[in-house]
């Protein structure tokens, strides 16, 4: 289509006799000026005691995009302030990203939270911020679940134990493994 140019459109049904009766003419003038972006959409975290990781769709549609291309992202952070002082951790330099890591343990205290929103930008300019994402840091570690065991190659002189590695995010309370210890008792119940 060419811009600044009317068309004309209408549906003409067939069937197996032929051709029916077309619709009216609908006309449209054609309008290829870029605009602004829409928000991204949702942005997603995985969150562990020692980084954030957030992730989000690429803006891709016509509709979403303003019909002019995403060249860059800026991912901003408000670090506790609640909304009052924004930083962005990307910017125009990082092209067009689609996850950010935050790895810096000083950063994130225990029991904060977090504030992130997203917007993009195409040939037009910056587009509206997506919805604020909140994260709250809440990884007060809790009680693991216990390995599984096994015992295999049991001779009268020996036995050999295995166990499963705990995932510390999963089973191991959200704390790292620093230790395994191995006790063992007669059947008298004194380990």
């Amino acid at each position: 289509m060419k811009p600044d140019e009317q068309y004309y459109y209408r549906v003409c049904p067939k069937n197996g006799v032929g051709f029916g009766v077309c619709s009216d003419n609908f006309a449209m003038l054609s309008d290829t000026t870029p605009t602004f972006m829409y928000p991204p959409v949702a942005i997603d975290a995985n969150i562990n005691p020692y980084w954030i990781y957030l992730t989000w769709s690429p803006i891709t549609t016509d509709l979403q995009t303003g019909r002019d291309p995403a060249i860059f992202y800026d991912l901003q952070c408000d670090f506790g302030s609640q909304g009052q002082n924004w930083q962005s951790l990307i910017a125009e330099t990082a092209g067009l990203l689609l996850g950010f890591n935050i790895t810096s343990a000083t950063l994130l205290p225990n029991g904060m939270t977090y504030n992130f929103r997203l917007r993009a930008k195409n040939g037009v300019g910056w587009g509206v911020y997506s919805t604020v994402t909140a994260v709250k840091l809440d990884q007060t570690p809790t009680k693991m679940n216990p390995p599984v065991i096994a015992v295999a190659d049991i001779t009268p002189l020996s036995m050999k134990i295995t166990w499963t590695a705990i995932a510390y995010m999963t089973d191991g309370g959200r704390d790292p493994i620093i230790y395994y210890g191995l006790e063992w008792d007669q059947g008298i119940n004194q380990w």
